[in-house]
């Protein structure tokens, strides 16, 4: 790149790593808050939470960096633009288009970043992931989760309320426990204390210990046989459900990985699988849905490239001094537009109405060709007059009436 180039490079690096950080931390607030109740509510290691968010940043970085781009091409060459900077390139003979370079380099250096995070970190880091969570939902203390007065429904077909909870040992006091069988047998007990525990290994049930108890248990279908019994001590064992099941064989033995936990070649693989598969409804439901995470991972990093593109036109239009504000005004409008067109593409690809192609690439296109052709009209915006609202203003006289034929 030429000095020039240089320079502009210079300027919209500075403001892309800004936005970088601005929208990286948007998207790490929730992220921050899941850790937070991990660490304080379920009582889990520090080092068990600090492994779940390192885990979670390639997947942000991801998003955040498209996102960053338009800002800083915004920003940079706005600020550029309402300094006069480009009006002074201009008269040296240098072309708005050879702004291009930088921008464009910007935007390939961006896109080569988000794919290397997106096809071999992120797949990596989300399988990794997965298996934290099996052993975060193993681990966790299951009488520190229960808050009182709050109803606990974690647990499949089962109810539960406290009115009080101890903050040391997590013994729930006045506690109500609602419960119902595959086999439609429901049962109320009402405790004056109650304990649980989660067993450990490959069994992962729950047992629940209740001291002071009266149970109610009763049968929809046979209303006659409603039983009242009480008792010192009662000791519920319940057995571990399909999730928690799944979250035992995964940690028992590493899982298949699933289409977001594979990178481009794995779901090339996968995909050659299925297509040699006898032809079902589910498989070719499973083809369309790896075919959209096919797309996706090379649609999602080149939008950095397309956002680069379409940004410069608009910032070259500025003329205000208040081009930060508005870079990041017009940069939000862009993210959330483009989004938008991927999430909806995403889910009618899924269902088979859309070709997974189209889905994933039509945001882009419409990008490009937008931002093409605001470059080639000199990123001029003025729409024709319509005929009615010419009128409406020769009438108020804000305009003068188009000449007439010359007098005879």
């Amino acid at each position: 790149m030429s000095r020039v180039s240089r320079y502009v490079f210079k300027e919209i690096l500075g403001p892309t790593l800004l936005g970088l950080l601005v929208y990286g931390t948007v998207l790490l607030m929730n992220l921050l808050l899941e850790a937070a109740e991990m660490y304080i509510r379920r009582d889990l290691p520090l080092w068990l939470v600090a492994r779940y968010m390192a885990l979670s940043l390639p997947r942000i970085l991801v998003l955040a960096i498209p996102m960053a781009v338009p800002a800083g091409v915004l920003i940079g060459i706005g600020r550029l633009a309402a300094d006069s900077e480009v009006t002074a390139l201009r008269a040296c003979g240098y072309s708005d288009r050879r702004l291009l370079v930088p921008v464009l380099s910007l935007g390939a250096l961006a896109s080569l970043t988000a794919a290397a995070l997106f096809n071999l970190a992120a797949p990596a880091a989300n399988y990794a992931q997965h298996q934290l969570n099996a052993q975060i939902f193993l681990s966790a203390d299951i009488n520190r989760e229960i808050q009182p007065r709050v109803f606990y429904e974690r647990i499949p077909n089962m109810l539960i309320y406290a009115d009080e909870a101890d903050p040391g040992d997590g013994t729930l006091h006045r506690v109500l426990i609602y419960q119902r069988s595959p086999a439609g047998q429901e049962e109320l007990s009402v405790a004056g204390t109650a304990t649980m525990s989660q067993a450990q290994g490959l069994t992962g049930g729950i047992e629940f210990q209740l001291d002071q108890v009266v149970s109610h248990a009763w049968q929809g279908s046979e209303p006659e046989l409603y039983q009242i019994s009480r008792s010192r001590r009662q000791v519920i064992d319940r057995p571990p459900d399909d999730l928690m099941r799944d979250m035992i064989r995964s940690l028992a033995a590493p899982p298949p990985r699933n289409l977001r936990e594979q990178t481009l070649p794995e779901l090339l693989a996968t995909l050659r699988g299925l297509r040699e598969a006898p032809a079902t409804p589910s498989t070719g439901r499973q083809i369309s849905e790896t075919l959209v995470e096919v797309h996706k991972k090379l649609s999602l990093p080149a939008t950095s490239f397309v956002f680069a593109l379409f940004s410069l036109p608009l910032a070259l239009s500025q003329r205000r001094s208040s081009g930060r504000a508005r870079g990041f005004v017009i940069s939000i409008i862009v993210i959330v537009l483009s989004y938008a067109m991927l999430t909806a593409g995403e889910q009618l690809a899924d269902r088979g109405r859309l070709s997974p192609g189209i889905a994933m690439w039509a945001g882009n296109v419409i990008f490009l060709t937008l931002g093409a052709a605001l470059m080639a009209s000199g990123y001029r915006f003025d729409m024709p007059t319509p005929a009615w609202l010419a009128r409406r203003r020769r009438r108020a006289g804000a305009e003068p009436a188009p000449p007439g034929p010359a007098p005879g």
